[in-house]
């Protein structure tokens, strides 16, 4: 019989003391075993609640998800296992199997917190089972979820029998051994095992975390570190195949435009686009739609249609927006029929997208120079080259492409009313203003003596950082 285990929340419950005390029985130096074991003890906890801080608290056991040590050092706790089995097979207390007649007898096989154990299929080697990973749980803190786990018998195996095991030992049973476990598929079976955790775990990590109390500095941290670290293990043992790599790589950029969520402006879809908070009107990016009869009945575009008619409600928006805004709204046409709004690239005649169009719209406009290609690669290269602080590569990426809280940009999301600079009250605070035109900046460049920087003859931000920069 082979016995498939399901280890409950196996990072969680790891005992540091045990995994401690492995390596040093295993014949680590006494002092690297306590320097390595400086990387997880943590520093105290305490909760602040209401503004009042309570007691501290120290952890004893658990494995950080994500951190590169965690898979090395779990195989640690994993070695205790393996070392009651290698006992018990010595002891004639367990029977493992062979894959071949002259082969050497297999008692388990470990990946990472996945565990199968193999067995004579008897209430004796039932029992001996069921010891050794009790006496493992008390040492090491594991615990196995017996319900998940599950039995597979061969074909020879009377039904008594397994009725008795399945009772020794909690767990449901399974009739067809060789179909799930046979030898020549256990490598496929981890390695599938394993890259499946790998897409959970990207998928997880993103629902999970509460990324939007994240700095960006945090949110750079956690797809490098976290995101990133979660494929090491994976990767030490297999080969992972180019479309799981380009799967993960396609969380990765997800994941990045969840975090920067914060930073860009939002579009709705189909019939729930809001008129108070999304880009629906072209052009009104810096207005946000100011309206002087606001009416609390309407939320969505669709309340300003009338689909009887396939109409704008002209009198509703008159009353409820600007001249101005009133009049660019009933300029968009309505289609004849009700549907889903979907996307459409004006580009091309037909609506979909071309990389020819877009470079021949690139060509013809009279574009901000950010995206010319040649003067970005070198500007970002440069950036990220610097040796400085990556808190403040982050903050110039965010100034160059205008992510940054400035009150013309709170001022459309309607956080601020008046956009005008609370140092001089003289201009906009947009970007530019702030770090090169106010007169507290140009004094602030003074007295640092960085006069040289203010260039009275550059007009935007990214003119005047690229000229910086070279």
């Amino acid at each position: 019989m082979a016995v498939k285990l399901d280890m409950s929340k196996a990072y969680d419950r790891v005992e540091w003391s045990f995994v401690q005390k492995v390596m040093k029985k295993l014949g680590f130096d006494f002092e690297w075993v306590d320097t390595l074991m400086k990387c997880v003890f943590p520093v105290s906890y305490s909760v602040v609640f209401n503004g009042v801080t309570g007691k501290t608290f120290f952890l004893s056991r658990g494995l950080q998800y994500g951190d590169l040590l965690s898979p090395f050092l779990f195989l640690f706790c994993g070695e205790g296992l393996s070392s009651l089995m290698r006992l018990a097979t010595d002891g004639k207390l367990i029977r493992g199997v062979k894959a071949s007649r002259s082969g050497p007898q297999i008692s388990h096989l470990l990946f990472t917190n996945d565990c199968i154990m193999f067995g004579e299929a008897t209430e004796r080697g039932a029992l001996s089972l069921k010891r050794i990973l009790h006496e493992y749980g008390v040492c090491s803190g594991q615990s196995v979820n017996y319900t998940k786990s599950t039995i597979f018998f061969s074909s020879n195996t009377r039904e008594e029998e397994k009725k008795v095991i399945a009772k020794v030992l909690g767990v449901q049973s399974s009739n067809n051994l060789v179909r799930h476990l046979g030898f020549s598929n256990v490598v496929d079976r981890s390695k599938k095992v394993a890259f499946q955790g790998l897409k959970d775990g990207f998928r997880q990590r993103i629902d999970n975390w509460s990324i939007k109390h994240l700095s960006q500095e945090g949110k750079e941290v956690f797809i490098k570190v976290v995101l990133k670290s979660i494929p090491t293990y994976s990767m030490a043992c297999f080969l992972l195949p180019k479309p799981l790599c380009n799967e993960l790589e396609r969380s990765i950029w997800s994941a990045r435009r969840v975090l920067e969520d914060g930073l860009c402006w939002r579009v709705g879809k189909g019939d729930h686009i809001s008129i108070w908070t999304d880009l629906w009107i072209l052009g009104y990016e810096e207005d946000r739609l100011l309206n002087h009869h606001r009416h609390d009945n309407i939320v969505l575009v669709a309340d300003l249609v009338n689909d009887a008619t396939r109409s704008w409600k002209a009198d509703l928006i008159k009353n409820t927006f600007r001249a101005d805004v009133a009049r660019k709204i009933m300029q968009l046409p309505l289609a004849n029929s009700k549907h889903e709004d979907f996307q459409v690239w004006r580009g091309e005649q037909s609506g979909i997208f071309f990389v020819r169009s877009a470079y021949k719209l690139l060509q013809e406009a009279k574009l901000n120079p950010i995206i010319i290609q040649t003067e970005t690669k070198t500007f970002y290269k440069k950036l990220w080259n610097l040796q400085v602080p990556p808190k403040l590569k982050i903050t110039i990426w965010r100034i160059s492409w205008n992510y940054i809280p400035s009150l013309p940009n709170l001022k459309v999301r309607r956080v601020v009313a008046d956009s005008h600079c609370p140092k001089c009250h003289q201009e906009e605070e947009n970007d530019n203003h702030v770090f090169s035109l106010c007169p507290t900046s140009t004094e602030v460049w003074r007295m640092v003596k960085l006069p040289w920087i203010l260039n009275s003859n550059i007009e935007n931000i990214w003119s005047w950082l690229t000229w910086i920069f070279s």
